[in-house]
């Protein structure tokens, strides 16, 4: 067999491995769930918007980082049905790619944005003395990510980066000062757009050592359950 031929068959194989895998690309967690009767259940996305629901209920979308992917927040609250778009080890980079697919096509009364850990820690990794415009960058991109969904009508809600702890992979130190700088921006940004701004970072932060708190994470970085009912608590206090 000549290799343009050998190639073809390698590639039919590795189609036919994925289509029998069932693999379906970045996989979301839905937050969908029992709601009316059980009409709307439980299922992976694909990033294909195929959701058609009661108009008795209305939406939030919950986009970021791995932070989201975990949180299994309530399904409904206050007439209002929460939708998981969190994706692990996403930059704003990487959700704002998917931001308009992801969340403004669903068109929801709000739009939760939670992200920016990870971009710490790749500016940790780039340059640890030179944060300053890479911090500025973050910002910008969930700034556009809030112009966005203000231009559909869509009503924005800005969340503060996490600390985390020593039992993160990197310094935690260095990091958490990176998110502090992060977070005040990010606050003043939202002061002057006029948006509004859910202070996590107040609630999950040991304030003797200014790191997440060691009981509200596993592994220095990722909310424990305990941590995602306090965060819940002060998110739904925005869903009028």
């Amino acid at each position: 067999m000549d290799n343009s031929k050998k190639t073809s068959a390698i590639i039919i194989l590795l189609m036919l491995a994925l289509a029998f895998s069932g693999y379906k690309g970045y996989q979301y967690r839905s937050s969908l769930a029992f709601v009316q009767n059980n009409r709307y259940h439980p299922k992976q996305y694909t990033g294909v918007i195929t959701d058609v629901l009661d108009q008795k209920y209305k939406e939030v979308v919950v986009i970021g980082d791995s932070i989201i992917y975990r949180w299994n927040f309530p399904n409904k609250i206050n007439g209002y049905i929460l939708i998981n778009r969190g994706i692990d080890g996403e930059t704003t980079d990487d959700v704002i790619s998917r931001f308009t697919k992801d969340a403004v096509k669903l068109k929801p009364q709000y739009v939760v944005i939670l992200a920016g850990i990870n971009d710490a820690a790749t500016m940790y990794e780039a340059d640890p003395n030179g944060v300053d415009l890479q911090i500025q960058q973050t910002v910008s991109n969930i700034r556009l990510m809030a112009d966005i969904a203000k231009g559909k009508e869509i009503t924005p809600i800005v969340c503060s980066v996490l600390p985390v702890n020593d039992k993160y992979r990197l310094p935690p130190q260095d990091i958490n000062n990176i998110v502090i700088k992060l977070n005040e921006n990010l606050e003043s940004m939202t002061k002057v757009e006029g948006l509004i701004y859910v202070d996590f970072w107040s609630i999950v932060v040991d304030q003797n050592t200014g790191m997440l708190k060691s009981d509200y994470s596993n592994d220095g970085i990722h909310p424990s359950e305990i941590a995602y009912q306090d965060m819940w608590n002060l998110l739904a206090t925005q869903l009028k």
